[in-house]
């Protein structure tokens, strides 16, 4: 990739990427270089990557039982409805 700079909506899209690390070292070196001179957009990537964090170490205790029911009855509704 060609060195370009990194907007907001780019630095947004790609945020999933930069958090697992997947992120080509140019490409993580421009995001990088736009995250520290863009407090809004640093925010939302701190925020994004503190929210990954917390669901990694949240535990699935099932869905409740009748949260369950009413979405059994409401997909079959919506299934014998067309």
């Amino acid at each position: 990739m060609t060195s370009q700079v990194v907007c907001c909506r780019r630095a947004a899209e790609l945020l999933y990427e930069y958090a697992e690390g997947s992120l080509d070292g140019e490409l993580r070196g421009l995001l990088d270089g736009h995250l520290a001179k863009c407090a809004p957009c640093r925010a939302l990537a701190n925020t994004y990557a503190a929210t990954v964090r917390m669901s990694m170490t949240m535990r699935w205790s099932g869905m409740p039982q009748e949260v369950s029911v009413r979405l059994h009855v409401e997909l079959e509704r919506r299934i014998s409805a067309g």
